[in-house]
């Protein structure tokens, strides 16, 4: 970062001390107190100074219409940078050429611009908005009916899976339940997998593109097995590779449809925006789930094909035609999405951190500190630490979910003989 290019000798300050007001100085040219970076003209920022000893600096991109704060502190300095210190200034940052506010000896709790992309600031100074209003990103509409026909599809599959595996396969009680719980049990470790994924080689998009395309694939799978009776076909074992698609599909995406719905939001400006989508998000979750549990029974059993009294092939097939629905809702939205890169496991800098702040404690013994994670400030960053802290400290409430969940699961393996 490009500090400034020109030194003012305090006479020349002395001299525009005694030919400007301190009540009507407001935008100062060029030649007075701004520097350049970048080879931007300085002029493009007009923030207004009361004492005339300010420095500013401007960055490329920026909107003359966008920056003014005012500050009154003599201290501080407007800079450019490519990578402001988080610890100074906690901007946030949509493209790594955003420009940053930082302060000499200013509680950085009160400048905290924030940056949506490289010709649009917004700063606020000394606590006050710079007054822009961003618009709610209609990107997430697309993600939230990508959400409503995934869960549709999931929930109507399983909702007549263990009647499937018991009357159409032949398993006998307790072998439908083992195959069914050790689906359920895949869906569910499979989002290790696509974490990783997304976090370190695909990114969210490509992770729920490609992963989506493996379960309706998995989803087609089954259909087609169902109609084992119509046709010649090893019924049970596509069924089994279908079940292991759907669970690499849905488990694999799940870590990653609602953070990357969360990406489309610029914060700290559209937090109430972000609540309203997670509120809608999760009315998609359980809407989908709904119609599918009361619409999947009905074409399995009202319904007759293949000179059979139910239509399993139907039943599973409505599923797997709303799972290629909502693939191509997810790419026509493609270009209002913001897609950020991949920026590491994330699960593995947590392990590395907690090991060395546990070999650091072990060394380190006599010296005490507030929290045995603290020992590993000196290479791993403050807020990584806290945030480990802050999710240790809430672990021994998820201790009893999983007895909760092996009892919820219990009601759908019925023995009710209208199945």
């Amino acid at each position: 970062m490009r500090r400034g290019s020109h030194i003012v000798s305090r006479h020349s300050q002395l001299e525009r001390k005694q030919s400007l007001s301190l009540n009507h100085r407001k935008h100062l040219q060029l030649d007075d107190s701004f520097h350049c970076s970048h080879g931007v003209d300085a002029g493009i920022v007009r923030p207004t100074f009361i004492d005339s000893s300010m420095t500013a600096v401007s960055s490329h991109g920026l909107d003359a219409g966008i920056v003014e704060p005012t500050f009154t502190d003599s201290s501080l300095t407007v800079v450019s940078s490519h990578g402001v210190d988080a610890g100074i200034v906690r901007p946030t940052f949509i493209d790594s050429s955003m420009t940053a506010v930082s302060s000499h000896g200013l509680d950085a709790g009160i400048v905290e611009p924030t940056f949506t992309d490289s010709s649009l600031t917004v700063v606020s100074s000394h606590g006050v908005d710079a007054g822009i209003k961003l618009k709610y990103p209609r990107s997430v509409f697309f993600i939230i009916s990508n959400e409503f026909c995934e869960r549709f599809s999931y929930y109507g599959m399983r909702t007549i899976l263990v009647i499937y595996l018991r009357n159409i396969l032949l398993y006998n009680d307790n072998d439908a339940t083992v195959l069914y719980h050790t689906f359920t049990m895949f869906c569910y470790f499979f989002p290790l997998l696509g974490a990783m994924l997304a976090d370190s080689l695909l990114g969210k998009f490509r992770t729920i593109l490609y992963l989506s395309v493996v379960y309706a694939i998995g989803n087609v799978v089954i259909s087609v097995a169902s109609a084992t009776g119509a046709i010649d076909i090893p019924g049970r074992e596509l069924t089994i590779l279908g079940l292991l698609l759907i669970a690499l599909g849905t488990g694999g995406i799940k870590p990653c449809v609602s953070a990357f719905g969360g990406d489309q939001f610029v914060m700290p400006q559209q937090e109430r925006q972000l609540q309203t989508f997670f509120s809608l998000f999760y009315f998609s979750i359980n809407s989908g789930s709904l119609i599918s549990t009361f619409l999947t029974p009905i074409l399995r059993q009202d319904v007759k094909c293949f000179d059979q009294d139910s239509c399993y092939p139907l039943a599973f097939g409505v599923p797997a035609i709303l799972m290629v629905v909502s693939i191509v809702v997810f790419i026509i939205g493609k270009n209002s999405y913001i897609i950020k890169k991949p920026q590491g496991n994330v699960v593995l800098e947590v392990s590395k951190c907690i090991g060395h702040a546990v070999a650091q404690k072990w060394r380190s013994k006599g010296v005490s500190r507030d929290h045995w994670l603290e020992h590993a400030d000196d290479t791993y960053p403050r807020r990584l630490i806290e945030d480990i802290k802050s999710t240790l400290g809430v672990l021994f409430l998820f201790l009893p979910l999983p007895i909760f969940w092996a009892l919820f699961d219990q009601q759908v393996i019925s023995h009710d003989p209208l199945y």
